[in-house]
C-alpha cells in the first residue's frame, strides 16, 4: 500500500506530541512493507528526506523555523485557519474591544456558521474519518460536523518503542539534573492556559507546602507565573531525552484544561509504566482509568490535583500499582499491534 501523510509540522520540527505519534505510525507502516510519504511545510529544511525508508516531501513555505529550537511552533497566523479570528468566540471574549465589538462578533458567528457548513460538504465526500480517541470523535458528532460522514473511526496513536533505560542511566541522569533524592512531579508540554498550566503551579505550591522534597520538573515552551525551590525549568528537549525523563518521575501530570484528542505525553508516560495525574477532559480518561492506571480530576481545579498528586507521593504501594497498571494498559488495550491493524483495515476498505 501506498500511505501519504499530510502534517504541518513533521520532525525535526516538532512542537507537539503528534508529530512524534506519526513518525512512529510512519516507521510502523514501513516496517510492515508498506511505502509512506509525508508532505508538509520545509520550515526551512531539505525539499525532500528519507528516513529509515519514510520519504519526506517538504514544500516551499515562506516561514523559516529554527532548527536549534525544534520544539518551538510557528505563530498561529501562519497555520490557522484565517477565518477563525473573525468566528472564534473565545477570541471575541477575550480580545475584542470597543464600539465595534458586537457587529464584529456577529458577523464571526456568520462566518462560522458558513465555515461549518464548508467543512460539512467536503466531509460528506471522504470515505472516512479516523480520529484518535473516542472523546474527539465524540466531539466531533456534537459538533455536527460528523453528520453524514459515511464511517467514522477512532483508532489510538502508537505508543513510543525502544527500550527503557537502564537503572544505572537513571541514577547518571538524576545526578547530572542535581534532583538527588527529590520526588519527582513531571510536566511535559507547552506552558500555556490551554494546557492547565496555571492550575498547575497553584497545585505545586500546595504540594510543596505539605511534601517540601517534591519538585516539579517543567519540561517545554512557554511562560508560567510562579516560582520556588519546588520548581525545576528545563525548558523545550528533544523528544529522545523527554522519553528519558519519564523513568525519573515519581508522577507525571497532564492538568490541560482544552479537550484534548489523545496527549502524547500520557501515552509515553503510562509506557513508561508511570502513573499518571490527569484531568477528565477529551480522550485522556480512556487512557488513565481512575484508580487503575492513575487518578482523574476536574479541569481547572488545583485543589483536587494537589490532592491526587500528594495522594501518590506518599503511598509507595498505590504509586507502583497504578504505574503497574498502565503499563499493562498500554500493552493490552493500547498496543502499536492493535492500532496498525485497525487502520490498515480501514484503509483498505477505502481502496475497495
Amino acid at each position: 500500500m501506498n500511505v501519504c501523510f499530510v502534517s504541518e509540522y513533521f520532525p525535526p520540527f516538532a512542537p507537539g506530541g503528534a508529530e512524534w505519534s506519526l513518525a512512529t505510525l510512519a516507521d510502523a507502516l514501513v516496517a510492515r512493507g508498506h511505502r509512506v510519504t509525508i508532505v508538509t511545510p520545509n520550515w526551512g529544511a531539505a525539499p525532500r528526506e528519507e528516513r529509515d525508508g519514510v520519504r519526506i516531501v517538504r514544500f516551499p513555505f515562506p516561514k523559516k523555523l529554527d532548527r536549534h529550537r525544534p520544539r518551538k511552533p510557528a505563530p498561529s497566523k501562519w497555520l490557522a485557519n484565517p477565518l477563525y479570528y473573525l468566528c472564534s468566540e473565545e477570541y471575541f471574549q477575550l480580545y475584542v474591544r470597543g464600539s465595534h465589538g458586537k457587529l464584529r462578533s456577529k458577523i464571526g458567528f456568520l462566518l462560522r456558521w458558513r465555515e461549518s457548513r464548508i467543512k460539512q460538504w467536503f466531509l460528506r465526500h471522504v470515505d472516512g474519518v479516523i480520529g484518535v480517541s473516542q472523546g474527539i470523535v465524540d466531539i466531533y458528532r456534537r459538533s455536527g460536523l460528523l453528520e453524514r460522514v459515511r464511517r467514522v473511526e477512532a483508532i489510538y496513536n502508537l505508543p513510543p518503542s525502544g527500550a527503557s533505560p537502564r537503572p544505572q542511566e537513571i541514577a547518571t541522569l538524576r545526578g547530572r539534573l542535581g534532583i538527588g533524592g527529590r520526588r519527582i512531579v513531571l510536566y511535559v508540554g507547552k506552558l500555556s492556559a490551554g494546557k492547565g498550566t496555571p492550575e498547575l503551579m497553584a497545585a505545586a505550591r500546595d504540594v510543596a507546602s505539605v511534601i517540601p522534597e517534591a519538585l516539579f520538573l517543567l519540561v517545554g515552551e512557554g511562560d508560567a507565573d510562579g516560582d520556588g525551590p519546588w520548581i525545576r525549568r528545563l525548558g523545550p528537549l528533544p523528544n529522545a531525552e523527554v522519553l528519558g525523563l519519564y523513568p525519573l518521575a515519581d508522577v507525571v501530570v497532564v492538568p490541560s484544561v482544552i479537550p484534548e484528542a489523545l496527549n502524547r505525553v500520557v501515552l509515553e508516560a503510562m509506557t513508561a509504566g508511570r502513573p499518571v495525574v490527569a484531568t477528565r477532559v477529551g480522550g485522556t480518561p480512556e487512557m488513565v482509568i481512575d484508580g487503575v492506571t492513575g487518578i482523574l480530576v476536574d479541569r481547572s481545579k488545583p485543589d483536587q490535583l494537589a490532592r491526587a498528586i500528594v495522594k501518590l507521593l506518599r503511598d509507595d504501594d498505590l504509586r507502583m500499582a497504578l504505574g503497574a497498571g498502565a503499563r499493562r494498559h498500554v500493552a493490552e488495550r493500547l498496543s502499536a499491534e492493535g492500532s496498525v491493524e485497525r487502520l490498515l483495515a480501514v484503509y483498505e476498505s477505502a481502496r475497495r
